[in-house]
């Protein structure tokens, strides 16, 4: 990699400080878990210290080498007025998210959240993260090989898993995958347990694998296209569709981007090509009813005009519920991660492996933009809506290279996801880290070569 001479030590302290912290949440952050009735204890620690420890240190280290004269003021400030609109954004998210949890009619610790730990401390940690990727943050060839055979891992056990086996005893002694709903109230796999939390990180990762399929050459093109098929069959295997819709929706952006940065000519061809696959697409899902089961189905009967709140996966259901219940609290909601206490009629959702229909509660409105609505109120909703729109026409500003359009991958993939599902810290901080990168001023990457 080409340094550029021109940056102080400080700068680039602080970049070796991301590296260590990219590395650590692309490999053991996945990997380490426990029995799923643990996971998200397990999680919560790892996320406090790999993502907390991460601004702790980035923090102190950026106070000290300014201290020290190592971290030239100039470049600091330079970097905080460049970003002034995003750093604005956060601190209106995140009052308005405290002022959300202060005025809850619920007696919780909001800080920590009642049911997810999605509360008010998790929420600034996504935001800090978010903030110091923007400014220190990029992805290194190591970086992308480490998570690549990360997902190799991740995805082999899942293959072991959906296959009816339990190495390392993830699920109780006794049970396997197929018993879903029996044992556990939900749908566990990999490292990450909750099945639509694995879909979401499986379309990141197949997104970001698959784009760099378009940017190497030889034996690292080879690679990539391994991690990419790895990753893709285990988000097939699953079957969860939002992952599933995400990365095709991924597609329908990715290869305008790339033929508005390498073939110019073929810019509206590629256009052209997507509206007859989306009128394609639009008639599949019309006549074909996916086993009336699932998102997917959903989608079918919306096209039918039959959409109930008691029909398909059970998601209208929770949407006309959560719905129901915002204009109680429209401004600032209830607070962070309090849905669990509404005591919301649950909602009935078919289980193929049981031949059986299974009532579930509900504390999470599976929508991440619909639960940030309804919990942390219509105001934290505009800024936080504000503040990805923001980040995706910084990225739109710059220039339309392929590194970059590598870089907006896994995000765009999770954000389509993220209208079915939800935010959790075994997930949401590599989303966060890598809409930070994204965001990253071009300017900031002068001389330097990144993959």
């Amino acid at each position: 990699m080409k340094k550029n001479k021109s940056q102080s030590p400080g700068l680039r302290w602080c970049e070796y400080v991301f590296d260590i912290y990219l590395g650590l949440l692309l490999s053991a952050f996945i990997l380490i878990c426990a029995p799923y009735e643990n996971i998200l204890d397990v999680k919560y620690g790892l996320f406090y210290g790999i993502c907390g420890g991460f601004i702790i240190v980035m923090t102190l280290s950026v106070i000290e080498l300014l201290f020290i004269k190592q971290l030239k003021m100039a470049d600091l400030l330079k970097k905080l007025k460049d970003n002034k609109w995003m750093i604005f954004l956060i601190v209106m998210y995140l009052v308005s998210t405290l002022i959300s949890g202060i005025t809850s009619p619920y007696d919780y610790d909001y800080m920590t959240g009642f049911s997810r730990n999605e509360g008010f401390i998790t929420q600034g940690i996504y935001m800090l993260t978010l903030l110091f990727s923007c400014f220190f943050g990029r992805i290194k060839n190591w970086h992308i090989y480490l998570f690549g055979a990360v997902c190799i891992v991740f995805s082999l056990l899942c293959f072991v898993q959906v296959a009816g086996y339990n190495p390392f005893m993830l699920y109780p002694e006794g049970y396997n995958y197929h018993d879903a709903y029996v044992a556990y109230s939900g749908e566990y796999v990999g490292t990450i347990g909750n099945a639509d939390l694995v879909s979401a990180f499986l379309s990141m990762a197949s997104s970001l694998f698959f784009a760099l399929i378009f940017t190497e050459k030889g034996i690292k093109k080879t690679m990539v296209a391994i991690f990419f098929t790895f990753s893709f069959l285990a988000l097939l295997l699953i079957k969860v569709a939002a992952g599933i819709l995400a990365f095709f929706a991924f597609l329908l952006l990715f290869f305008p981007l790339y033929a508005y940065s390498k073939h110019k000519n073929w810019f509206r061809r590629i256009l052209t090509a997507e509206v007859i696959v989306i009128f394609l697409g639009v008639i599949i899902f019309y006549v074909w009813d996916f086993g009336k089961n699932g998102t997917f189905y959903d989608i079918h009967l919306l096209l039918h005009g039959n959409l109930t709140p008691r029909s398909g996966s059970g998601r209208i259901h929770i949407y006309s519920q959560v719905i129901s219940k915002i204009p109680d609290h429209f401004w600032f909601g209830t607070g962070p991660d309090s849905m669990a206490m509404w005591e919301l009629e649950g909602f009935s959702k078919y289980i193929e492996s049981l031949g059986q229909t299974v009532t579930r509660g509900i504390d999470v409105a599976h929508s991440e933009y619909l639960n940030i609505l309804a919990q942390q109120g219509f105001i934290s909703f505009i800024f936080f809506v504000a503040l990805i729109i923001y980040c995706i026409v910084t990225f739109f500003k710059e220039e339309k290279n392929i590194k970059n359009i590598v870089l907006v991958s896994p995000a765009f993939a999770y954000l389509i996801q993220a209208f079915f599902g939800f935010s959790m810290c075994l997930v949401a901080p590599i989303f966060w880290t890598f809409i930070g990168m994204m965001t990253r001023k071009k300017e900031d990457e002068q001389n330097e070569t990144v993959m």
